[in-house]
């Protein structure tokens, strides 16, 4: 997954994390770090997408918005081992790794 955490959309997130977490208070905190601009020697840039990948929630949210890729592989003979945006597939042979890469 290349540049992951830039990359993260921030609508799809929030309608993910509405699926864990009902608390309107979270929501909003969740919603308000991931908007926050980035300060340049000009001005203040918003951000409109991705997450910062050093900060403490940032893996916990990446879990939380990687969920359905997780379940993706649930019908497959592939295991999926996962944390943030690495993971690795695992399979009986070479054929399957090499299936498990278009899917």
């Amino acid at each position: 997954m290349t540049k992951f955490f830039d990359n993260i959309n921030h609508q799809i997130l929030l309608r993910t994390v509405r699926k864990y977490v009902e608390h309107p208070g979270i929501l909003c905190l969740i919603k308000s770090w991931i908007s926050v601009g980035i300060l340049t020697k000009e001005r203040i840039v918003k951000a409109e997408k991705g997450i910062p990948q050093g900060a403490v929630i940032s893996p916990l949210l990446a879990n939380i918005y990687l969920d359905e890729f997780d379940k993706s592989f649930s019908d497959t003979d592939w295991k999926l081992v996962r944390y943030a945006d690495y993971f690795v597939v695992m399979a009986k042979s070479l054929e399957e790794i090499v299936a498990a890469s278009s899917h």
